[in-house]
C-alpha cells in the first residue's frame, strides 16, 4: 500500500534544525559561562585567553571594577593576587538584550579591596565581537546593568 501524498514525507522528516542564531547564542553562552565561572584553583587561565578579544575592555570583580584593557592585562588579573585566589562564581542565566549583548546573572564570592570577602548576586553586561568576549562590565543589581545598556545605546553614550 502506498502512503497518501505527504504522509511519507512527514513520517521521515527530521525535527527542525536549531536556527543558526540560536546555535551561535548557545555557543556564546557556553563561552561566557566558562569565562565567568573560571577560578584560579579549578583550571589554568591560559585556556580562557583564546576566548578574549585582543582589544577587550573589562571591569571585573578581580579588578575591583577598574578597567582592564587588552587580553594580556585581563589574563594577568584572572590569575594574580588575592583577588584571583578568592574569586568563585556560578552563572545562573542569560538574558539577551541584543544579538551581541547578553546580561548574565550569577552569584559570586570575591575579595574586598580593604580585606575580607563578600558574596552575593552579580550581573555582568557582556559584549561579544567576532565571537570573542570583548567588553564586560560588572554590576550588583540587574537594574544598574540594564541602565548601562540603555546608556550605551543613547546617541550621547
Amino acid at each position: 500500500m502506498t502512503p497518501a501524498p505527504g504522509k511519507l514525507e512527514a513520517a521521515t522528516r527530521r525535527p527542525p534544525a536549531r536556527s543558526l542564531a540560536s546555535a551561535a547564542q548557545a555557543q556564546a553562552e557556553a563561552t561566557l559561562r566558562t569565562f565567568h565561572e573560571h577560578s584560579k584553583d579549578r583550571a589554568p587561565v591560559e585556556h580562557l585567553a583564546t576566548t578574549i578579544h585582543p582589544d577587550a575592555e573589562m571591569r571585573l570583580l578581580v579588578s575591583f571594577g577598574e578597567v582592564l584593557r587588552g587580553r594580556a592585562a585581563i589574563v594577568h588579573a584572572l590569575q594574580s593576587g588575592r583577588e584571583a585566589e578568592f574569586f568563585h562564581s556560578h552563572v545562573l542565566g542569560f538574558t539577551w538584550l541584543d544579538q551581541s549583548t547578553p546580561l548574565v546573572a550569577g552569584h559570586a564570592l570575591r575579595a574586598l579591596r580593604g580585606g575580607g570577602h563578600a558574596q552575593g548576586h552579580v550581573f555582568w553586561l557582556d559584549e561579544l565581537l567576532d565571537g570573542l568576549v570583548y567588553r564586560v562590565q560588572v554590576f550588583s543589581t540587574e537594574s544598574e546593568a540594564r541602565a548601562a545598556f540603555v546608556e550605551c545605546l543613547s546617541p550621547a553614550g
